[in-house]
């Protein structure tokens, strides 16, 4: 019987042993080694209200863990189960359990990043925030006005106030958010420039002067010539020229332009056709960058009144009528196309 109850007892050992070497075990590849065998980041959502089980279950559920009961364990055993902050993550190939507890105590949150382009209107800003996922989107977009409300915007529609440029966002915020994030840049930046203005200017406000940059950044494609394109606009306005700017026809159609302007087109009934109406249009038609600004306030001195595109990015500038009418047979007639100055 004594016999019976050594064995059983050196098993019970054994076990104890062997239970605790493979606790060892586990517990060494949670701490220090891969959780997952992916080589690429795994981007995951903490939701709010998940309990500490239910987080560590939908962890290993989408294979970023391997241990849920040890992260269950180390959770509580640290202190860190009532403290780990919801939101959105990329847990990166090669780290460990603990570092994704750790990670998720510290709200080490996935930095993402989205873009406006020099150039894009709100439409196309607005599309490029919808389409991103990490971002909460109002379940109604709101009209231009009550955007501009919403925003503190002083003009109805709040067209060009949006600095072109990469922002970094955390997942979770709104897409309002980001724009009032481009919209205060636009403010600041404008404010700036406006105070180092070449003397002698049209403007009465930076408004105008942001309204122009808008044109000089749809019409210029070389950095170069961003100032004689604000030159020539400027200098149509004090000879009381219509603009005949394309660009401002292109706008005016909206999802109605598919890439070539016809006569039709330039007789279009709306406020921001440059060649029906005299001035500026009566917002931006487009988010101008820095350089823009900058060329709308320091324009080039010069006396040309035209400019003819040369179909290889830069233009043809012209002073008078019959040098224009040249170089839009020069560039554009030979190329079966037209164009009014």
């Amino acid at each position: 019987m004594q016999k019976i109850i050594l064995k059983l007892l050196r098993f019970g050992i054994f076990l104890v042993v062997l239970l605790f070497i493979i606790f060892l075990y586990q517990l060494t590849k949670f701490l220090f080694f891969s959780a997952f065998a992916n080589h690429q980041p795994i981007d995951y959502v903490f939701p709010a209200g998940f309990s500490t089980r239910a987080l560590a279950e939908d962890l290993a559920q989408k294979g970023i863990i391997q241990q849920p009961n040890f992260f269950i364990f180390m959770a509580k055993l640290e202190n860190k189960a009532s403290y780990l902050k919801a939101g959105g993550y990329a847990f990166e190939p090669g780290v460990s359990g603990q570092y994704i507890l750790t990670q998720l105590y510290e709200g080490r949150f996935a930095i993402r990043k989205i873009t406006f382009i020099e150039g894009w209107n709100l439409a196309e800003i607005r599309a490029a925030l919808l389409a991103d996922n990490y971002l909460q989107h109002a379940s109604n977009y709101p009209s231009l006005d009550e955007l501009a409300k919403q925003l503190g915007i002083p003009d109805k529609n709040p067209e060009g106030w949006f600095f072109p440029d990469t922002y970094q966002f955390i997942w979770g915020i709104s897409d309002q958010e980001l724009l009032l994030s481009s919209y205060q840049k636009m403010q600041i930046i404008l404010a700036l420039e406006w105070q180092n203005r070449a003397p002698n200017l049209p403007y009465e406000t930076p408004y105008q002067a942001l309204i122009v940059a808008s044109l000089v950044e749809k019409e210029a494609k070389l950095a170069s010539e961003r100032p004689l394109v604000a030159e020539v606009i400027l200098n149509r306005l004090k000879k009381r020229m219509r603009l005949q700017i394309d660009p401002t026809i292109i706008y005016a159609m909206g999802e109605n332009y598919h890439g070539k302007i016809t006569k039709a087109d330039l007789k279009i009934k709306s406020p921001y056709n440059t060649y029906l109406h005299y001035g500026l249009p009566p917002t931006p038609i487009s988010s101008p960058g820095l350089a823009s600004i900058r060329a709308a306030l320091h324009p080039e001195v010069s006396k040309a009144l035209y400019f003819v595109a040369r179909g290889d990015g830069s233009h043809e500038f012209s002073n008078t009528l019959r040098e224009q009418n040249a170089a839009v047979k020069k560039y554009l007639l030979t190329k079966s196309k037209e164009i009014t100055p």
